[in-house]
């Protein structure tokens, strides 16, 4: 249901439609506006202009799932994550060449677009509220300017939509706070990043950890909805109810999502009693950043170093992590992977430890690990990965 809507909203915003004029008479006045080869988001050119090793930039993090109200819950599987502090490079242009010829040709077909043989529909109305500009504008002496136009309204709008998800993140750690101490390392680091943003630094929260209100346009359409019909809260609730998204796995009574505070769960990197979030991006013109964004940002990582070094004293003082046991991998010739637990309660037992690409990280038959033990009714369930025996 989710992706439908999210199919049809992409549609309506991005893509121009075309007129159906090749599936017979009968269909001339039909429109489609589902075909990506009239996505205008295709004008929009991001070139990565230096490359990196794997190795220099990822790096493999144990997430845990954390609820404001109930705290940690499971752990997720270890995955690959480009670490903190590291910098790409890259180009962002417009198609300006594809907008000055869609343009002419308005001008000589009286406001008609025609490319691959049909007209763009709503092209002049879809490129200026995607773009922020009128496409009268447009000549041959202004392209370069714009362009940057352009470039600044796209921008402009990330500052806004992730500054308001930034706000709905710590609004849901202050919550979490007051449940656990554990957070408040992670409390001072979204300060830095408030502090980064009043300076009007540019903050993206992206892919995987980034949550459902950073991935889709909910807080957006919530914050736009008239209090009179409040007609999206109502649709999205029913959403959320119906399928039960975001319901907790041990709970037995009848769920209602709470919409101001959905989702009541962030994904975490998790070293013992610090915590650090997932996804976010500080982008920036040509590497510059004013001398106030640069004191903000040395605060941020102030905060990071200082928790790393907790970190590593911590590993150092440790022989394993808490609640996890030794395991040897005993079997790769089917996935999942096989582990024999080699102490504790379960000592000599085999199970699977499923999420795990042993070559990848380094690891083979007759490798140690350590592992947490999912247990059901007192019996193993499974094996969860959490880092190399040292």
């Amino acid at each position: 249901m989710l992706s439908i809507l999210d199919n049809e909203l992409i549609s309506a915003t991005l893509y121009c439609g075309k007129k159906k004029s090749d599936w017979g008479d009968k269909a001339n006045n039909q429109l489609d506006f589902s075909d990506a080869k009239f996505d205008l988001l295709k004008l929009l050119y991001i070139n990565e202009t230096n490359t990196s090793l794997a190795s220099d930039t990822l790096a493999l993090i144990s997430p845990a799932q954390y609820s404001a109200k109930n705290g940690r819950q499971e752990l997720r599987h270890p995955c690959e994550a480009i670490d903190s502090n590291r910098h790409f490079v890259f180009d962002l242009h417009i198609d300006m060449d594809f907008l000055f010829e869609a343009k002419k040709r308005i001008d000589k077909n009286n406001g008609a677009f025609d490319r691959y043989d049909k007209i763009w529909i709503g092209f002049r109305e879809k490129v200026e509220r995607l773009f922020g500009f009128k496409l009268d504008e447009l000549n041959t002496n202004n392209k370069s300017e714009i362009e940057q136009k352009i470039i600044g309204h796209i921008l402009q709008v990330c500052h806004q939509f992730y500054g308001d998800v930034l706000d709905h993140d710590v609004k849901w750690i202050e919550r979490a706070v007051q449940q656990s101490k554990d957070l408040q390392s992670l409390e001072a680091i979204y300060t830095g990043l408030q502090t980064l943003r009043k300076e009007n630094a540019l903050l993206l929260k992206l892919n995987f950890g980034a949550g459902f209100h950073a991935k889709t346009v909910m807080l957006e359409m919530k914050k736009h909805d008239t209090p009179e019909s409040a007609s999206f809260k109502s649709a999205m609730q029913d959403i959320l109810d119906t399928m039960e998204i975001g319901k907790p796995h041990d709970l037995r009574q009848e769920y209602h999502a709470n919409m101001e505070k959905y989702p009541t769960s962030r994904a975490l990197v998790e070293y013992d009693n610090y915590y650090d979030a997932l996804g976010w991006v500080l982008l920036c013109e040509d590497g510059q950043l004013s001398e106030e964004q640069s004191t903000a940002l040395d605060e941020v990582f102030a905060l990071k170093v200082k928790n790393d070094k907790q970190i590593s004293k911590q590993m150092q003082d440790k022989q394993k992590p808490k609640d996890a046991v030794v395991a040897e991998i005993c079997d790769d010739t089917i996935k999942p992977v096989k582990v024999r637990i080699l102490e504790g309660t379960y000592n000599g037992v085999t199970t699977i430890m499923p999420g795990i690409h042993i070559v990848g990280l380094g690891l083979k038959i007759g490798s140690l690990v350590f592992v947490k033990l999912e247990l059901q009714k007192g019996k193993i369930v499974k094996a969860i990965y959490f880092d190399k025996y040292k």
